[in-house]
């Protein structure tokens, strides 16, 4: 048996198929964060002159809030390997093979429906232009159902590989 330290109350920690909604709607805040940020600065910044606020910092905001293009690959790439890394922890037993398989298929369902609202969202008139200026992010989002299957099932393969918690399984 594992003694894995006790974290802010949890006793253990464990990654499943079941924090994909969860990194879903976390990579979607993120994509709106970073869209109204810069839509906000921008707007800020015209509507100012020289001598109402100083441009240089409008300006290296204006950067700070470009981090997040590469950040949200970032953010979703730790979540899910740390999903995985996690799910060798799990003792599980094949005949939940199944389910996980099923939510699976909820999961890419739900990041292809995830990605369209990015898709609306990024494609309104006022927003058009802020949006094409995170390219990362574009790529990522219209490939987010393909990313969520192949690591979704690449968790899956991790917690149904017979490795996990580190025996066997008993019934």
């Amino acid at each position: 048996m594992y003694n894995i330290p006790k974290l802010s109350g949890v006793t253990k920690i464990k990654g499943n198929i079941s924090n994909i909604p969860i990194f879903l709607a976390a990579t979607l805040a993120v994509a709106f964060t970073a869209i109204i940020s810069s839509f906000l600065l921008t707007s800020f910044e015209d509507a100012t002159t020289d001598s109402q606020a100083d441009q240089d910092l409008l300006n290296q905001a204006q950067s700070a809030v470009g981090i997040f293009d590469i950040g949200i690959v970032f953010i979703n790439l730790t979540f899910y390997l740390g999903g995985i890394l996690l799910a060798t922890q799990i003792r599980t037993h094949p005949v939940f093979a199944l389910p996980a398989i099923l939510f699976l298929g909820i999961g890419t369902w739900l990041s292809s429906e995830l990605a369209n609202v990015y898709a609306l969202f990024g494609s309104q008139d006022p927003l058009t232009d802020v949006a094409s200026q995170f390219g990362l992010i574009e790529v990522f989002m219209s490939n987010l159902p393909v990313f969520t299957l192949g690591l979704g099932g690449l968790l899956i393969i991790v917690m149904f590989s017979g490795r996990a918690g580190g025996g066997e399984t008993t019934v």
